[in-house]
């Protein structure tokens, strides 16, 4: 969740770990929140379509671009999630579990380095 470019990544949706009903598309009208800060959730998201910002305490402290995953420190360490996400123009998420991110990683290690 920066301001950073990101970058486009290809990942292999198609194996059999990816393709299990462990992986959810939601769509989000402008405005909407795609996460609230506090809540617990294993999913991480990536931002297939549109733009959203990170919130944290009030404050912006990111924006969101297409390609981008976002979630993941929560899911990973089981926390309650640290801010906010908003949706800035309509949006489009893929919600992964957490335990088909794990396994997605094992196989394709590029996804761990793009997590910011």
């Amino acid at each position: 969740m920066s301001s950073e470019p990101s970058y486009e990544l290809s990942i292999d949706f198609t194996d059999d770990l990816a393709s299990t009903e462990a992986i959810e598309y939601h769509s989000y009208p402008a405005g909407a929140t795609i996460i609230e800060q506090g809540d617990r959730s294993n999913d991480v998201f990536t931002l297939i379509e549109g733009r959203a910002i990170a919130i944290q305490d009030g404050q912006k402290v990111g924006v969101i671009q297409q390609g981008e995953f976002f979630g993941a420190i929560a899911a990973f360490t089981g926390s309650r999630r640290r801010a906010s996400v908003v949706a800035t123009r309509d949006c489009v998420v893929r919600a992964i579990s957490q335990d088909t991110f794990v396994s997605m990683i094992k196989t394709q290690p590029e996804i761990a380095r793009s997590i910011k």
